[in-house]
């Protein structure tokens, strides 16, 4: 595909063909078959999700553009962050249903 021919960022929303669902269980399903296709398209999961990451990143105002939003990104996701983050957030989401 085009992405992968010229190296391009894929940044993705978990919505389907209803929308986005207030149900993090089916947002979370939708995630995970967005990164299965690019994968299927030669995309690496790494890529997908340093740069869904930065896009978060860029957004929120915890850096400036792009480039540095991918590299606080594998930064968070190299040194454990990211997954120690995703553990507490899922903690939390079990407490709470």
């Amino acid at each position: 595909p085009l992405v992968s021919r010229h190296g391009a960022a894929v940044v993705a929303i978990s919505n389907d063909e209803t929308g986005i669902s207030e149900d993090p269980d089916v947002r979370f399903e939708v995630a995970r078959r967005i990164v299965e296709r690019a994968e299927d398209h030669g995309i690496p999961r790494r890529d997908v999700v340093v740069m869904n990451a930065a896009a978060g990143l860029v957004v929120s105002g915890r850096a400036s553009d792009w480039k540095e939003g991918a590299a606080q990104a594998a930064a968070a996701i190299d040194n454990g962050q990211a997954a120690a983050k995703l553990e507490a957030f899922a903690s939390l989401s079990q407490s709470l249903a």
